[in-house]
């Protein structure tokens, strides 16, 4: 699997529940800042013109925001690996 690019802010609980999923899960992943021009022009266009974060963009850009949805989106195609 290509690294994910996680885009939100270090300090998020949110943030950190969804990087401590990748992590656990052995994804690969690259955190970044959503303040950067291809946040601008190519993420936040496909994550409905809204900064939820985090937000989670895949190799060939397709979005997923709200760290729910990401747990939810890797854990269907996993057999739900981590759910209790």
């Amino acid at each position: 699997m290509d690294p994910v690019s996680l885009y939100g802010m270090k300090v998020s609980g949110h943030q950190a529940r969804a990087r401590s999923y990748l992590i656990k899960a052995d994804i690969p992943f690259h955190e970044r800042a959503f303040d950067g021009g291809h946040y601008a022009k190519n993420v936040f266009p496909k994550a409905g013109g809204l900064r939820t974060m985090p937000t989670l963009e895949f190799s060939d850009g397709e979005v997923i925001r709200d760290s729910s949805a990401i747990i939810d989106h890797f854990e269907e195609r996993s057999g739900y690996a981590f759910s209790p």
